[in-house]
């Protein structure tokens, strides 16, 4: 499985927005069962789909 980059605002206007590569990006909050359990999905589609970057955003941590 690959692994799932963890994105903060600075990070996500480099990675996701200016990026030239296309990005799957997951808004989750770490205390839910149902986020844990896609973090493991997105880490096995990331190690299927190289061409893809794939990120996530802690919404208990994202700035406003």
């Amino acid at each position: 499985m690959a692994e799932i980059t963890l994105l903060t605002a600075d990070l996500f206007t480099a990675e996701v927005k200016t990026a030239r590569i296309s990005a799957v990006v997951a808004f989750t909050a770490g205390w839910t069962d149902a986020c844990r359990e896609l973090e493991a999905h997105m880490a096995a589609l990331a190690g299927l789909h190289p061409g893809y970057r794939f990120f996530k955003v802690d919404i208990d941590d994202a700035e406003p």
